[in-house]
């Protein structure tokens, strides 16, 4: 399984997709798994099946709008479908979680990257050769070449990947990102580079054992990620919700419960937080990543805790 040229081009690119879109591999990059009490409590699995809801009350004199997005998806209908398209045209700026000039010119990543630590570093040798090999075999990869990647950038390497058989793999973003700039309108970050990539750090990702393990099982991923996509397809959100937060394979509870604090809940209170503001100032369209939006911990449930009315659109 070489690598393309196309693959290693979107490499940076999902990178900045938020690494959370896998249950570390997936929701790597995005996150997107659900509150600690999940399976303790079924808060935020009643939602009705739509990836978009509408926002009101609590002062608004206009409706605003939540969008789910997938970061990377086969196929995107969901975007030209006719409620999604009334909603952009309904609403005069758009808050993605990175604004598009940043997704575009990634000038940060650099910077960052040149702290981050590469498979080089490991100290543990054995542990360091194993990720080669597993590296190598999966991907062709020249050892040497493995030596002077980034550990993140390894993850979005193994995303790329995933979905390298989409015929016409698109993320959802980059066409809602469109509609508003044929409109002539303004969009902005719920989070700058710095921040997004602040919380991948403290999230703890990219460590060595984690790593293999992604290597290790990357069919099961695959599998997963084709699971995710159909879920998405269906905007089956509690089919969605349920799949992302059931420990497996990949990672145990306790991992998904460091992930969910910091890559989840985290970045929702403080996109929470702007947004009042935000919808007050004008009819809004926020288009954050899926699993952002249910659960206890979720943009719905905590918009709704202050005072807004939160429904979903339906066909």
């Amino acid at each position: 399984m070489k690598i393309s040229a196309d693959v290693c081009m979107m490499i940076n690119r999902i990178f900045l997709r938020e690494l959370t879109v896998l249950r570390k591999m997936l929701l790597m990059l995005a996150l997107l798994i659900m509150g600690a009490q999940v399976h303790a409590n079924n808060a935020g699995l009643g939602l009705k099946d739509s990836m978009l809801w509408k926002v009101t009350g609590n002062g608004l004199s206009q409706p605003s709008y939540l969008l789910g997005t997938m970061h990377m998806v086969c196929d995107d209908d969901l975007v030209s479908s006719p409620k999604v398209q009334q909603a952009i045209k309904a609403t005069d700026q758009l808050y993605m979680e990175l604004d598009a000039n940043t997704l575009a010119a990634p000038t940060g990543l650099f910077d960052f990257l040149k702290d981050q630590p590469k498979v080089a570093d490991i100290k543990d040798d054995a542990k360091k050769a194993k990720l080669k090999k597993l590296v190598s075999e999966r991907f062709e990869v020249p050892g040497p070449t493995v030596e002077n990647m980034h550990m993140m950038l390894l993850f979005s390497l193994v995303t790329a990947k995933l979905y390298e058989a989409c015929p016409n793999m698109a993320a959802v973003e980059d066409h809602v990102s469109s509609a508003f700039d044929a409109k002539g309108e303004a969009n902005f970050g719920l989070e700058t580079l710095e921040e997004q990539l602040g919380f991948l750090v403290k999230s703890g990702l990219a460590e060595i054992d984690d790593m293999i393990l992604a290597f290790e099982t990357f069919d099961q991923a695959k599998a997963m990620a084709k699971e995710l996509q159909q879920h998405y397809k269906n905007q089956s959100i509690n089919d969605l919700y349920r799949l992302m937060t059931t420990p497996a394979v990949y990672y145990t509870e306790d991992q998904i419960e460091k992930m969910v604090g910091v890559m989840l809940n985290e970045r929702n209170n403080n996109w929470v937080k702007k947004l009042p503001a935000v919808m007050a100032e004008k009819p809004t369209f926020v288009a954050v990543g899926a699993g952002h939006l249910p659960g206890p911990g979720g943009v719905i449930n905590l918009l709704r805790e202050q005072g807004y009315a939160v429904e979903a659109v339906m066909d």
